[in-house]
């Protein structure tokens, strides 16, 4: 099954079911042009001939990026954006890029005072981040535009298509979780003012695009509160705004559920119950993405209608050339172990570990899967500082796009 193509609904054919997922590469110059090394990184997961690939944070508004070496998404930076939209496809395999805003999870070193939907509070996690404050309702209207101007300089640049981030904690995920989102007005209550944000970036994006940029959109399936109803509401209007792909994930910085390897004991697949409500809920097809390991078990997932696509996250880090080898029936090794850390640093290690990986095959060295775990850890850390002290400083995004707009 993951040999077989996959026709999204804007007629774009993807070659097999196995899908690069997002991976925190943090691989862009102080000023949030794709450094070479990215580039490069790039290239090397094409040349692993999954059937589509989908990159880390790009910002949409570099006041509240993920980290201080994420793509920074602004006109400035089209040509380094050119460059890497034609490298890393070059052999056939279209790239997205994953437009996010980080909201309240942007680090404390770069934005004391984050935003979200509502004054929450601070991410608690090792005190990296501030208190945010509540979004104005002008400041959601300039988000929105934001994502729709980030996706046309995507376009124009020459990639595949977008993901929309809207999982895993940031911006768009705290609009649509009842945890963060806590407004009264229009933007929230119920869910469909609370995914109004969302869809409202999925149908601007889709009126401004062409039909064959691919949209796709990221969620959780901790979002919704364990409300099914909510989930298949967002699922259905996901497909009717024009959404060609729904990724299907999980977790946040507070509850790293993609970490949890308990929930595969039994069976491969975090977040397969919520897969299967999502499939049958939408006309959009669906990305499994977590816990999916065996060639057997991949397929089985699709042939029983639990998803129409599988995406490789970890896995594909420690071994680029995985998709390859999945698609000729062979398994992975286990899984590198962080069980024995203290749980409060366990995501901090398991994301410096898999970090110093990715800038290994961004230097064109191969990755070493039996590399300790200390040394990554304090690199890590160090660097994160560095950047974000050596950054260019933040400047609207919105103002850049409108003024090369006329």
């Amino acid at each position: 099954m993951i040999q077989e193509e996959l026709v999204l609904p804007n007629g774009v054919r993807l070659k097999n079911r196995l899908i690069k997922a997002a991976t925190s590469e943090l691989l862009a110059t102080s000023a949030g042009a794709p450094a070479d090394e990215l580039i490069r990184l790039y290239r090397t997961w094409a040349a692993g001939t999954p059937g589509l690939m989908i990159s880390g944070n790009a910002i949409v508004d570099d006041r509240y990026p993920e980290g201080a070496r994420n793509v920074i998404l602004r006109e400035e930076n089209a040509p380094e954006l050119t460059r890497w939209a034609e490298a890393a496809q070059a052999t056939g395999v279209p790239l997205l890029i994953q437009i996010s805003h980080a909201g309240r999870q942007t680090p404390r070193i770069i934005a004391p005072t984050p935003v979200a939907p509502s004054a929450v509070n601070a991410v608690k996690v090792l005190y990296s981040f501030g208190k945010p404050r509540a979004l104005e309702a002008t400041e959601i209207d300039q988000v929105e535009r934001q994502f729709i101007d980030a996706a046309l300089l995507v376009e124009r640049s020459g990639f595949a298509g977008i993901q929309i981030h809207a999982a895993h904690g940031y911006l768009l995920s705290q609009f649509l979780s009842p945890e963060t989102n806590l407004r009264t007005d229009a933007w929230g209550g119920d869910i469909s003012g609370r995914a109004r944000l969302l869809l409202n970036i999925v149908s601007g994006i889709r009126k401004a695009t062409s039909s064959k940029f691919i949209i796709s959109v990221k969620v959780s399936s901790t979002d919704f509160a364990g409300s099914a109803d909510d989930g298949s509401y967002v699922m259905r209007e996901l497909a009717k705004r024009g959404a060609d792909l729904i990724e299907v994930s999980g977790g946040t910085y507070e509850k790293p559920l993609l970490f949890d390897r308990a929930t595969t004991k039994k069976r491969e697949g975090f977040f397969r119950d919520f897969a299967g409500l999502a499939k049958r809920a939408s006309s959009a097809p669906i990305m499994l993405t977590g816990g999916m390991r065996t060639p057997s078990g991949m397929s089985a997932a699709i042939r029983e209608g639990v998803t129409d696509a599988i995406g490789l996250g970890r896995p594909i880090i420690v071994d680029p050339g995985l998709p390859a080898r999945l698609l000729r029936g062979e398994s992975p090794p286990p899984d590198r172990s962080f069980e024995h850390l203290p749980h409060t640093f366990r995501t901090f290690a398991v994301n410096a570990w898999h970090a110093a990986q990715l800038h290994r095959i961004g230097r064109g060295q191969q990755t070493d899967p039996k590399m300790g775990i200390l040394i990554p850890m304090l690199r890590h850390l160090g660097a994160f500082h560095w950047n974000a002290l050596t950054r260019t400083k933040p400047r609207p995004v919105l103002a850049e796009a409108a003024a090369s707009r006329g």
